[in-house]
């Protein structure tokens, strides 16, 4: 639950699913977006790129609490991204996650948009 949450818990959730892609994606964009330009240059041509951020239906749903945890799957920094390089033939996604168990004890791992 939200009440007990501590500001240290807060923090590492953000670090990890916040920071760490922010990080990652702030590396890997001018290399993509460079290498797509090298290639417009040469050829007129340029192989799309595509940043996707793997989330879980925890950010899309939400659960009991998980309040920490569903924040930081915000979409907007996905849509943030993908007007910011749609432009420079890099693609943006975000795919969440879901372990379902269809009976028979094999759980079965589905992809929700």
């Amino acid at each position: 639950m939200i009440h007990k949450i501590t500001a240290k818990q807060w923090d590492a959730m953000l670090a990890v699913h916040c920071t760490a892609p922010f990080r990652l994606i702030q590396a890997a964009a001018p290399v993509m977006r460079d290498a797509a330009k090298r290639e417009l240059e040469s050829n007129d041509f340029a192989t799309q790129r595509c940043i996707i951020n793997v989330s879980s239906t925890s950010g899309t749903h939400g659960n009991a609490g998980q309040a920490n945890y569903s924040t930081v799957y915000d979409i907007t920094l996905m849509s943030t991204l993908l007007s910011i390089y749609r432009g420079h033939h890099i693609g943006v996604g975000s795919r969440a996650l879901q372990l379902v168990d269809l009976g028979g004890g094999d759980p079965q791992v589905l992809w929700e948009r």
